[in-house]
């Protein structure tokens, strides 16, 4: 894991480097922390080895957050970074440069939940970000991300993958029992027994009416006796995205 500071406080950057170090070796191994005074260099270093992630302060000199932002989406679209400023009127500003996250500068505590739910939230959408090879005898091998797959249905003894946007699923020989275990540590859970659910395309669970909503449309039939449990796990979900 590979994390930039850019801020032009060095006393504040000094700091921040323990708060980021302390939440992140939580969640991951071999972090390495890079610490940067000013966007220029910040923009150089990260065209020639691109950051994992990336914390930068907003009102600096030379060139601010925002502009360093900007060159980001168009250089390097997939960037991830977090505004950090103890300007709090600046956050919905902010929110056009599509930010992963956005800290407030002041008080420790709250500093170190947020970065600590930062660091969180990194994991998962990681977890997410991995490829997989799925392999149907009409179609031939798929490289799919499994943030990408809607949700895998038992049919007979074939299990089929629902990818989004992709008009027909992707089937293979399998079992949801055998695949659960696989999938439920990157944030899918198990609805019924013939189907295992990505919660990042879920838009509701209906609990009364026995359906889980999808952000596509579809409706998914959920199991009476697992509709406590997928509630639960919808809302973790829910609240660990805030």
């Amino acid at each position: 894991m590979r994390i930039a500071l850019c801020d032009d406080d060095r006393i504040f950057l000094e700091l921040f480097e323990k708060y980021v170090k302390r939440c992140f070796d939580r969640f991951f191994t071999n972090v390495s922390i890079y610490k940067y005074t000013n966007g220029i260099t910040l923009l150089d270093r990260h065209r020639n080895d691109p950051f994992d992630l990336i914390f930068l302060g907003i009102d600096m000199p030379q060139i601010s957050g925002f502009e360093v932002a900007e060159r980001f989406k168009i250089t390097n679209p997939n960037s991830r970074f977090v505004f950090v400023t103890s300007h709090s009127e600046l956050v919905f500003q902010s929110f056009d440069f599509q930010p992963f996250n956005f800290i407030q500068k002041g008080n420790r505590e709250r500093m170190l939940a947020k970065i600590d739910k930062v660091a969180f939230q990194l994991m998962r959408e990681l977890k997410q970000s991995k490829k997989i090879i799925l392999e149907d005898k009409n179609y031939g091998r798929t490289a799919v991300y499994l943030k990408d797959i809607k949700y895998i249905e038992s049919s007979g003894h074939y299990v089929k993958y629902y990818i989004d946007k992709k008009e027909f699923p992707i089937k293979l020989r399998g079992s949801i029992s055998g695949l659960e275990e696989q999938y439920v540590t990157a944030d899918f859970v198990h609805i019924h027994r013939r189907y295992i659910v990505n919660l990042k395309h879920i838009f509701n669970v209906d609990a009364g009416n026995g359906v889980v909503i999808l952000k596509q449309g579809e409706q998914l039939p959920l199991s009476r006796t697992l509709k406590d449990i997928v509630n639960e796990q919808y809302s973790q979900y829910l609240r660990s995205m805030l």
